[in-house]
């Protein structure tokens, strides 16, 4: 499918309860109609549900009218969400934080410039509270599995994806965000050696599994896939020494840290 250019505002006239809905939300417009595959479709924007669902096109439109005022189309610039805000939003922390209840994650993602947030209708989530950054285009998930961050790397602007959860921990945030370029305030961290670089926990998972590391040539499987699945849940952290070894540490405010 080629690009879809266009997006119209939806703005529920009832609010999903229990949630707290946004004033409006913008779904992508197909004039040519709402296919049955979208092989393009986004996956920051949850899963393609099918036709009608989570697009709009003329034949669905009366449909989505019922329940909603929908504006007209209006264009987006290229590279925007399918799925987006179209009006104020709200960040009640005390329902959507899902790091273990600590308020801080918020904190970190608006500081480094996700403000845009609140509930969106993405399609295969469990309830997500998205973050948005306005300026890329970059995206943080949060529901019950965890946090999903879409981001992009600050030299090529390629797109690159992390997952941490189901417990998110903040240092694994920090570092994500911190690789995209994302200026984000200083948080409690385990003390590393001058040089160490902390690591995402798919940037761990990559090395690990690849052997690309001092003494990857030697790695046990069934270690490997403990350290990979503890990295992968929040329990630990991994560092890569200036020599090329990956050390690991318990992750703060896991419940399994000391």
């Amino acid at each position: 499918m080629s690009q879809v250019t266009h997006r119209v505002a939806v703005r529920p006239r009832a609010q999903p309860d229990p949630l707290s809905a946004p004033a409006g939300y913008a779904l992508p417009y197909l004039p040519g109609g709402c296919p049955a595959d979208f092989a393009t479709w986004p996956a920051r924007d949850g899963r393609y549900p099918g036709p009608h669902l989570a697009t709009v096109c003329p034949t669905c439109l009366p449909t989505h009218r019922q329940h909603a005022d929908v504006s007209a189309p209006f264009p987006v610039p290229p590279h925007h969400p399918m799925i987006s805000f179209a009006g104020p939003t709200s960040t009640p922390p005390h329902r959507h934080d899902t790091a273990g209840g600590n308020p801080d994650l918020l904190h970190l993602l608006t500081s480094a410039g996700f403000v845009r947030a609140g509930w969106l209708p993405l399609p295969g989530f469990d309830e997500p509270f998205v973050a948005d950054h306005p300026a890329d285009h970059s995206r943080a998930i949060l529901d019950i599995d965890g946090i999903q961050l879409y981001l992009h790397e600050p030299d090529t602007g390629r797109p690159f994806h992390v997952h941490a959860g189901p417990r998110v921990n903040l240092a694994v945030v920090h570092a994500a965000l911190t690789c995209a370029g994302h200026s984000t305030p200083a948080i409690a961290t385990p003390p590393l050696p001058p040089s160490a670089q902390l690591l995402t926990p798919d940037t761990a998972a990559h090395l690990i599994t690849t052997g690309a590391h001092t003494h990857g040539q030697h790695g046990d499987l069934a270690i490997d896939l403990g350290l990979i699945d503890a990295l992968r849940n929040g329990a630990i952290l991994a560092v890569r020494l200036p020599d090329g070894t990956l050390a690991f540490t318990p992750a703060p405010h896991h419940p399994f840290s000391t």
